[in-house]
């Protein structure tokens, strides 16, 4: 009776303790995601030397660094910060690191034309 009182008991310990796991890492996962935003308009300016950008969005513009490991991409391909277009229409990942909006993520829209008859 004492034997099983004890399996009992480390079963249920067992149990707690894989419960904690899962919900920590689940935990990770959201806090990871809601650290990163998205931004999306019309990029108004490069700036090579200051390596920033500038974001023109319906209520404002904003200017973001970009990481120095960022990913910029027009369609499927990787471009380099200088290839991007002014003008054009990107979408920006971002987070905030020491009080400055960085970019992590560029992918401007590739602009196809309609095909007519």
């Amino acid at each position: 009776m004492k034997i099983a009182r004890i399996a009992v008991f480390v079963i249920a310990c067992a149990g707690l303790l894989f419960a904690q796991m899962d919900s920590s890492k689940a935990e990770g996962k959201t806090k990871m995601k809601s650290d990163a935003k998205t931004l999306t308009g019309k990029l108004v300016s490069v700036d090579l030397v200051a390596n920033t950008i500038v974001v023109k969005t319906k209520k404002a513009e904003d200017t973001l660094e970009v990481a120095p490991d960022a990913m910029i991409k027009k369609g499927k391909s990787t471009i380099a910060i200088g290839d991007l277009a002014t003008d054009s229409h990107v979408t920006v990942t971002w987070k905030m690191e020491s009080d400055k909006k960085m970019a992590t993520k560029i992918t401007e829209k590739v602009m196809t034309e309609k095909k007519t008859k």
